[in-house]
């Protein structure tokens, strides 16, 4: 087996939380079709008590499922330390671990800087490699450069493999280890290893808030964009459509429409012209906001509210000032340390983690739990909600907490 699992440990409280989740769960089930049977089909109630049952105890303690696609509502679960795999321990001799990186702002920065100071403590030698440009022809350049290095492993933080396929093969040809960190390998093929974001997690909160605060009336619009199709949109529409009385639509912008504030607001406005839309679901909080915002001020839909998850520090601040009413997440830091324990599993000969045994926890905050929008900040909130760092600590001898509380990039 290529994954050590930790003993469960039964404990009082999170096996009466697991029960009240799954009562709540129970009160809804799904017909061959997906949709939803309930005992007033027009109505949904049973399916709004659900949400907000969902809602409730992420908000408690943090909630888990599988790493990957989309996630059913029954799926889910109050998460602890022992649903994660048991780290292995750090190998003896340095690493050369390349980063390649496409995209300036947002998660792709911050896992950089992470690996680089985590790698310090462990003594590898790691070196970013950031796009010039955030596309295809950045991207792939950025690879080359990291590919002439010679290094021991590139890990690819939120890098589309659609951008770097062919520097993935020829780093492949010559034996150099890849690591997808935030995809899956439905969307991203081509890669050694996966450390998926648990989009649909996330997602499935973000459409359990539509359909809670909305009584089962929301009215919603999800975006997303084929070369970023582990941002998982489809989870969210999925959620959303089997409340009986919601009305959910997804649209599919470009890359640059994300990236680009300025670009937003035009394309958002369009694609909300109803003027009853009143939810906007964007795949990430760490792409720049303010163009989403002012493209729901500039439609129809002037008040619709605006869920996002994977929050940057902006996004946070956005929440504590009310422009956004609720932020899911999933530790960045943890999504950083796995990828750090495949590079070890695969430096040692052994296989990496399997994508599926993977389960993050996952929260949200809303205007009166959200942290400072610092960095810092964010990640003792986190840990608080979840102590995901003691593991990692144990199985590689050394502290790791005001490192990780360190990294401000």
């Amino acid at each position: 087996m290529n994954t050590i699992r930790r003993r469960r440990v039964t404990r009082s409280t999170a096996l009466i939380s697991t029960l009240v989740l799954a009562s709540a769960l129970a009160a809804c089930s799904s017909d061959a079709k997906g949709d939803v049977t309930t005992a007033n089909p027009g109505g949904g109630a049973s399916y709004v008590k659900q949400s907000q049952a969902l809602l409730d105890m992420a908000a408690k303690q943090a909630i888990t499922g599988p790493a990957q696609g989309i996630v059913p509502a029954a799926d889910l679960k109050p998460w602890t330390p022992e649903d994660m795999p048991v780290p292995v321990a750090a190998g003896k001799k340095s690493v050369k671990v390349a980063v390649v990186t496409a995209f300036p702002a947002g998660f792709p920065v911050y896992a950089a800087a992470l690996l680089k100071a985590i790698g310090a403590e462990l003594g590898w030698q790691v070196q970013t490699f950031a796009a010039a440009t955030p596309d295809p022809a950045g991207a792939s350049a950025a690879m080359n450069q990291a590919i002439l290095t010679k290094p021991d492993v590139i890990i690819a933080p939120a890098v589309p493999s659609v951008f770097i396929a062919q520097g993935l093969a020829q780093a492949k040809a010559k034996g150099i280890k890849t690591i997808d960190l935030h995809g899956d390998s439905v969307t991203g093929p081509g890669f050694d290893a996966y450390v998926p974001a648990s989009e649909g997690v996330q997602k499935a909160l973000l459409g359990a808030w539509a359909v809670a605060k909305s009584d089962g009336k929301a009215n919603a619009v999800v975006a997303g964009s084929p070369p970023f199709a582990d941002a998982n949109a489809a989870a969210a529409i999925d959620y959303i459509k089997a409340c009986t009385g919601c009305k959910v639509k997804g649209v599919e912008f470009s890359p640059d429409v994300f990236s680009d504030p300025t670009k937003t607001p035009a394309s958002l406005a369009s694609a909300i012209s109803s003027a009853d839309v009143d939810y906007v679901i964007f795949p990430n909080g760490s792409t720049p906001l303010q163009g989403a915002l002012n493209g729901i001020k500039a439609s129809r839909s002037k008040n619709a509210q605006l869920l996002v998850n994977s929050p940057g520090p902006p996004t946070v601040q956005y929440v504590r000032d009310g422009q956004t009413p609720m932020l899911a997440w999933v530790p960045p830091a943890l999504m950083v340390l796995t990828a750090i324990d495949d590079v070890n599993r695969m430096m040692a000969g052994a296989a990496p983690l399997d994508e599926q045994d993977l389960r993050m926890p996952v929260s949200y905050w809303t205007k009166e739990n959200a942290p400072k929008p610092e960095l810092g900040a964010m990640t003792a909130a986190e840990l608080q909600s979840a102590d995901f760092l003691t593991p990692f600590e144990k199985a590689w001898g050394i502290q790791l907490k005001d490192v990780i509380l360190g990294v401000t990039g």
